[in-house]
């Protein structure tokens, strides 16, 4: 089942990254996105707080 929301996930690049969160902030079209975790915590064993960081704008946009 294909839901065509946008999603960031381990491979987005941070410029497809950058272009998706605009978009959620500025277009009425785009009011979804799918975000995967992934190996994040793997890759930042140890950097608890950084992960928040990247998170804590996100929740932000929420209204």
């Amino acid at each position: 089942m294909k839901l065509r929301k946008p999603m960031i996930y381990g491979v987005t690049s941070r410029v497809e990254r950058t272009k998706i969160l605009q978009a959620f902030k500025t277009s009425k079209d785009i009011s979804t996105i799918f975000l995967s975790k992934g190996k994040l915590e793997d890759r930042m064993a140890g950097a608890r707080r950084s992960i928040m960081h990247f998170f804590i704008p996100l929740f932000q946009l929420i209204p």
